[in-house]
């Protein structure tokens, strides 16, 4: 009988494990302090030890701050961005920066491929494209492409550090509603 029990346990505890797997593909990025780097540190590392790619990860600053709900898109933007360097531009070095310069935040993604296609930048109808570009606009940041055919591409993200008089973060425009 407590072999019987002893395999449930353990069938428990493995679905509890994929449960949690799932949920942090959901939302990859940690309601911690510093759980954007955290997440982006995962990803690299999936890079360097699946895929057997060089990719780097460089932080700079205070960015333990990052909200969660920014954390994710901006997390969903570099997944996009370097999966893009690699299947499209056949990139063999990658590397994701994560940086605060006094009022704004700035992350960028930086390969050694082709580029778009010959294009000395993107024509933005690609549906990864779009999505980067509308999760850059949530958050209320910009997006900018640099295509150099022989040396790669970088994206930089920068969006504003948004603070109240007493530090906390204000709501977004696009997350208040009407009551």
């Amino acid at each position: 009988m407590s072999r019987h029990l002893d395999m449930a346990l353990d069938q428990v505890k493995m679905a509890v494990e994929v449960t949690r797997g799932l949920a942090r593909g959901l939302t990859p990025v940690g309601e911690t302090p510093g759980g954007l780097w955290r997440a982006l540190e995962r990803l690299t590392d999936d890079y360097r030890v699946i895929k057997g790619i060089s990719c780097d990860l460089s932080v700079e600053g205070e960015v333990d701050a990052i909200a969660t709900d920014i954390g994710n898109h901006l997390y969903r933007i570099a997944q996009e961005a370097l999966a893009n360097a690699v299947r499209h531009g056949k990139a063999t070095q990658l590397e994701v920066k994560l940086d605060r310069n006094g009022d704004f935040y700035r992350m960028s993604i930086t390969d050694n491929g082709t580029g778009f296609k010959g294009q000395a930048k993107p024509d933005g109808t690609g549906l990864g494209l779009r999505s980067m570009t509308a999760r850059t606009r949530f958050i209320g940041g910009d997006i900018q492409y640099d295509v150099q055919r022989e040396t790669g591409t970088r994206v930089t993200i920068q969006w504003p550090v948004i603070r109240t008089e007493n530090g906390h973060r204000r709501p977004r425009a696009s997350s208040l509603r009407a009551t």
